[in-house]
């Protein structure tokens, strides 16, 4: 089947006008004069067979409005012997093509005609519900080309600062009805507890199964109902991108019901929902996999208020979400300055897209002293920076910027302590930030890791050392010369940890350093411990010189998330936080660099469930899939799981013979580290400082 637009002078025509006598009676009336016109003007599609006859055509006009207007259907009609061909849909495709700079597609048809319910399978949904001219009703229905407007811009923008829950049509039917008083479990959506920047959102599809309803008092009530939620949309190609995805989770054959709920979820995921709320169990018995492949939440409604915490959790921090195996960081080139510009502007706060051009030319014309890098993620690109490198103690960055949207936190996270870390390696003593237009996402994350701002510019010391505080607040102050906020933070920060290890306040003492992060306090009673984990996990979870000894290396994001998850089978009781965690590198003779610690973390949390409640808790950490965790589990009837973060690869890996006679020395004994194992403040100082000052040795 070809696709051919019908000129004037073209034969097709007169066939064009026989096709449409034969099906006047449900297309209408319609001069047969006009057709030259509409020729003219490009407004017929006419669908060919392989012997060049006429199967079907398209008669459209454009008309004149907001931008590009949007495009009028006036007839689709499929000669009655090539129907069930998808005729109709390659005309459709066909009419997005020519017309793809319009906001969309509208077309009339009467209820009670069969070819409405065709518009749903063609991407339309429905816009509302009139009574035409011969006193019958008709449906409007339209068709979202996804082109962004005013409207769409502020919509989006609203929306990236919520948390967006779906529900879908069974929860909506509920919530609406009658009886919808008796329903206890929907009604607890709209308690007045539930935090105000959690946006429980319908989808366009709830539209369609409105109009399913044979009564029209039912439609015009669940219509008007329907205008009490936010009404998620995008464009009609990204939809069906996201359909594709999600076609193999539902039958070969659909069902009318299996199409509105594969359209749901479709919207749900292009919309950047975090959650999807029904009582349809087919769909819930998905979650796991749509989780695992889109980072899309099925849930009850109960289950949505019982894990209410986590739900928010998962939607500011989601880094299984964030960034895929693709990850790829370079030097931006010339030809990038119109994508970063429209991806990185911060029009909120005031920034010209004209400012940040020339910025950005500004940086690329001197790389002798500027290193500017954007990160993709794909063909996307997801963070931004500019660093200048006049003095080699420090790390001046002139431009930090991450794309928004519903991922924003996230990746902010992630610039900051990819930043960081950076630093760390690079062995430089101070952090400046100078970029007027840093985004608040970013200046919490700042803030989150021990930044500090003198209203110009945003500072930080970095100093990997452990030890007494009084020696370790004379390196701080000393770094922090001439920086007047860090001066004055850390003789606050002196008489603070003064009191805390008097007072062995072990809350107040891991909270500050997290933010002097990697430094550390020697001497203190945070409880500490050696925990085994197989070379293949420490590749995945933090060590990059593991993950690139391996043929195939760990994935990129991975390495550098501030946040991760490990699982054991070690009982929970053996552990405690907060706390910090040495990471013993088991022996495996085709690793090199195995037995032996390898990092350091602090210890977060640590939780013992049922296996599948454990998983389903830490899944948005994105690095172990539910068989991961079932083969760790085996036939225990509880795993657990450890959280853990402000993870550093130590400079010098700290070998077995090291390790037991460090244990002898101050414990009087040795260990297998078979399993997680509690050891002395005074150990855990001894190694790690013999780890970092091997390196300033």
């Amino acid at each position: 089947m070809k696709i051919i637009q019908v000129a004037m002078d073209s034969p097709y025509i007169n066939d064009v006008a026989r096709l449409w006598r034969a099906n006047k009676s449900t297309l209408g009336f319609f001069p047969e004069v006009a057709l030259n016109d509409y020729a003219k003007h490009g407004g017929i599609l006419a669908a060919l067979d392989s012997e060049d006859t006429l199967a079907g055509y398209l008669l459209f006009y454009q008309t004149r409005g907001p931008g590009y207007g949007e495009v009028r259907v006036v007839h689709l009609c499929v000669d009655q012997q090539h129907r069930g061909r998808k005729i109709a849909r390659q005309l459709i495709e066909n009419l997005r093509k020519e017309t793809r700079l319009c906001c969309g597609a509208r077309a009339r048809c009467r209820r009670d005609f069969p070819a409405n319910s065709l518009w749903p399978k063609l991407g339309f949904y429905v816009a509302r519900e009139s009574t035409g001219r011969a006193g019958l009703p008709v449906t409007d229905w339209w068709l979202d080309y996804g082109n962004p407007d005013l409207l769409s811009q502020a919509y989006s923008s609203r929306l990236s600062s919520q948390i967006v829950v779906v529900i879908d049509a069974c929860v909506f039917f509920a919530l609406t009805s009658d009886d919808a008083v008796k329903n206890t479990e929907s009604n607890a959506l709209l308690a007045e507890w539930i935090p105000g920047h959690i946006e429980f959102c319908v989808t366009p599809e709830l539209r369609n199964e409105i109009d399913r309803s044979t009564d029209s008092g039912d439609r015009t009530q669940a219509m008007q109902a329907m205008r009490e939620f936010t009404e998620l949309w995008k464009g009609i190609d990204h939809l069906e991108r996201t359909c594709s995805a999600l076609r193999s989770f539902f039958p070969a054959d659909l069902t009318t019901s299996d199409e509105s709920d594969l359209r749901e979820l479709a919207y749900s995921v292009c919309g950047g929902a975090s959650a999807f709320l029904t009582y349809d169990l087919r769909l819930l018995a998905l979650d796991d996999q749509l989780y695992a492949q889109f980072g899309l939440l099925i849930l009850r409604p109960a289950e949505f208020i019982v894990r209410l915490d986590e739900v928010i959790r998962e939607n500011e921090y989601q880094p299984g979400r964030v960034l895929g195996s693709n990850l790829e960081g370079r030097r931006i080139r010339a030809k990038d300055t119109e994508l970063l510009v429209t991806e990185f502007q911060q029009d909120r706060l005031g920034e010209k897209r004209g400012s940040l051009r020339e910025r950005l030319s500004t940086l690329m014309s001197t790389p002798d002293s500027r290193t500017v890098t954007v990160t993709f993620d794909d063909s996307r690109p997801v963070l931004l920076m500019s660093e200048r490198t006049t003095d080699p103690k420090c790390f001046e960055i002139e431009v930090l910027r991450v794309t928004n949207g519903s991922l924003e936190t996230t990746l902010a996270d992630f610039a900051v302590s990819h930043l960081l870390a950076g630093a760390i390696e690079s062995d430089v003593e101070t952090i400046r930030i100078v970029d007027p237009y840093l985004s608040s996402s970013i200046t919490r994350a700042l803030l989150d890791l021990g930044f500090l701002s003198d209203g110009n510019a945003w500072h930080r010391v970095v100093l990997r050392k452990i030890a007494r505080h009084e020696e370790l607040m004379k390196l701080l102050l000393a770094r922090a010369s001439g920086i007047q906020p860090l001066l004055d933070h850390f003789h606050r920060l002196s008489d603070v940890i003064r009191n805390a290890v008097k007072e062995k306040d072990i809350g107040v003492l891991c909270r500050v350093e997290r933010a002097i992060w990697p430094a550390k306090i020697a001497g203190t009673v945070i409880p500490a411990f050696v925990v085994p984990i197989k070379p293949y996990w420490a590749a995945e979870l933090f060590d990059h010189e593991l993950a690139e000894s391996r043929l195939i290396s760990a994935d990129p994001s991975l390495l550098l998330r501030s946040e991760n998850v490990y699982y054991t089978g070690a009982p929970a009781a053996m552990l405690e936080t907060p706390g910090r965690v040495l990471w013993y590198v088991s022996q495996d003779k085709h690793v090199q660099g195995s037995m032996a610690i390898r990092g350091a973390s602090s210890l977060e949390e640590v939780v013992s469930l049922p296996p599948k409640d454990v998983y389903r808790r830490f899944r948005r950490l994105g690095i172990y899939t539910w068989k991961d965790v079932a083969r760790i589990s085996g036939n225990r009837p509880r795993l657990t799981a450890l959280r853990f973060g402000r993870t550093e690869v130590l400079p010098n890996p700290i070998g077995w013979e090291q390790l037991q006679d460090t244990l002898r020395t101050i414990e009087g004994r040795v260990n297998q580290f078979q399993r997680p194992t509690r050891i002395q403040t005074a150990t855990y100082d001894t190694l790690y400082a013999w780890s970092v000052d091997q390196e300033s040795g």
